[in-house]
């Protein structure tokens, strides 16, 4: 009997909705179904489903179906769904000793590239893959934060290649903060950029790089998500600079 991956627990969920890859995609924000297609296939298999792809779905099936599909048809899926389901601990106390770590995952440069006319270095990020953990501390317990080493010379000196950053992906970021930033480019899977949000529109946003200094324009039909970096100092102070 073949494994029943996550992929394939979703693909049933879209069944049941009735809807397509594509209605899918407008109603969860997404500018394309390719940015959806790899979350609906059998061979994805990670152990829980990011939290922001998890918000994204609720929007677009939650209501469809027969039966109706429900959040927590969804919300199983997430890290927290997935302690929960195995544990018989209250919920609480489940997010609090398995939300006790931060996890790290790896990225790399993939080197300059022009976008809109403008030089823009993109990163590869892998949050299916955990290279790191930190222990989260007190007052952070019911927020979804990753982190990631900086693989980009483009916040120079704001943030050195091989620094860690941390970054929030249930919180919106607010304008002057810096950002990680997902795209959807042509021909390409998603990819990410750092920068801070030096402006916000309903039809764009703009990225301010330092290094070389920049103010890109972005479409918002690129933008799949972003990220506000949180202090690194505020979560693991000291131990944060000296790695």
């Amino acid at each position: 009997m073949s494994e029943d991956t996550l992929g394939s627990k979703l693909l049933r969920l879209k069944e049941r909705s009735g809807l397509t890859l594509n209605n899918i995609a407008k109603a969860g924000g997404y500018s394309s179904p390719s940015s959806l297609q790899r979350y609906f296939s059998a061979e994805y298999n990670p152990t829980h489903l990011p939290r922001a792809v998890a918000d994204r779905l609720i929007e677009a099936l939650v209501g469809f179906g027969e039966p109706a599909i429900l959040r927590q048809d969804i919300e199983e899926f997430t890290e927290t769904g997935f302690y929960l389901k195995r544990n018989s601990a209250p919920q609480i106390s489940i997010r609090r000793s398995e939300l006790a770590y931060i996890s790290c995952h790896p990225s790399y440069s993939l080197g300059f590239e022009t976008y809109e006319g403008m030089k823009f270095e993109f990163i590869s990020l892998n949050e299916e893959e955990e290279v790191r953990r930190f222990n989260r501390p007190i007052g952070y317990g019911y927020r979804h934060i990753h982190a990631t080493y900086v693989s980009t010379s483009s916040m120079m000196p704001r943030f050195q290649p091989g620094e860690i950053v941390f970054y929030e992906t249930d919180r919106p970021p607010s304008l002057g903060s810096d950002i990680l930033i997902c795209l959807q480019v042509e021909d390409r899977d998603v990819v990410y950029a750092l920068g801070r949000l030096s402006a916000q529109t309903a039809t764009h946003v703009e990225l301010h790089t330092l290094n070389p200094e920049e103010f890109t324009k972005i479409e918002m039909r690129h933008i799949e998500m972003m990220h506000p970096i949180v202090s690194a100092a505020d979560i693991l102070g000291e131990y944060a600079s000296t790695g």
